[in-house]
């Protein structure tokens, strides 16, 4: 008997593309066939959407192995509220992590300086004398400062390099065997104190992040309603996707239409 065949939508991964046509296959269904799709700025909204959701819950899985953890954590009412304060908090954590990064290089450079006053440098420099700083390694320097004609100040020495200081008039040049450095802005203490306080503010996002963490089911539930916003958005448009977009395939087969998570998943085809 010859039964009319009906077309249907199906939106799958395409990692999982391959089993799951050849499922079709086995049952006698093998009219597949893929049209060309252009999403719309709308589905690359939710693609994006979707894929932070997918890194979101994949960072706080990780997180909940950390001892920065908290297991007792209150998770956040919906889904959608707990990704929303995951972003924010990423962009926050995100941020303070450069600023300790941009203070660590200048504590690293004011280092061998030691724990000087930057208000004495410009109280010097106010007396119309000029400092200039300089790094020589050290055999370099225990052989030529007592023949340079200028008055040199040594602050600190490794072993292999030594750091100093020449003091001129202002307006006058140096000319060393030496590598110049540019004045230090801040002392080290200084530096130190304000990483400190960034760490600190760092450390209080993990009462955040143990919250996000502990709604990750939540999450989870939340990308797979973008991801059914999504695919009402591609067959309500009329355009079946190319094999491929955003990690997912799309292909027009004639077989009962499967759309809910929960029924993909009884019948062995995963969807999410």
């Amino acid at each position: 008997m010859i039964v009319k065949m009906s077309k249907y939508d199906l939106i799958l991964y395409a990692a999982q593309a391959g089993d799951f046509v050849e499922k079709l296959r086995a049952l006698g269904l093998v009219d597949i066939t893929t049209t060309g799709w252009e999403p719309s700025d709308a589905d690359r909204g939710l693609l994006a959407e979707i894929e932070g959701h997918t890194r979101a819950v994949e960072a706080l899985e990780k997180f909940t192995a950390d001892d920065r953890f908290d297991a007792k954590a209150k998770p956040f009412g919906s889904g959608e509220e707990a990704y929303a304060h995951y972003t924010e908090t990423t962009k926050r954590a995100t941020a303070l992590q450069g600023e300790i990064a941009r203070l660590q290089k200048i504590a690293d450079e004011v280092r061998p300086w030691g724990n000087f006053s930057p208000e004495k440098l410009h109280a010097i420099e106010a007396h119309a004398l000029a400092l200039h700083y300089f790094v020589a390694s050290r055999s370099v320097y225990d052989k030529q400062h007592v023949e340079w004609p200028y008055v040199v100040v040594p602050i600190h020495s490794d072993g292999v390099n030594t750091w100093f200081v020449v003091v001129t008039d202002v307006g006058d040049e140096v000319a060393l065997d030496a590598q110049p450095l540019k004045a230090p802005q801040m002392s080290y203490r200084e530096a130190e104190k304000q990483i400190t306080g960034l760490r600190h503010q760092l450390a209080a996002l993990d009462g955040e992040f143990s919250r996000a963490a502990a709604s990750t089911g939540a999450i989870r539930r939340n990308a797979g309603a973008v991801f059914q916003r999504l695919f009402g958005n591609v067959v309500q448009g009329g355009g079946i996707g190319p094999p491929h977009f955003g990690g997912f395939i799309v292909q027009r087969i004639p077989v009962p239409r499967i759309v809910q998570d929960d029924v993909v998943k009884r019948r062995g085809i995963g969807v999410w």
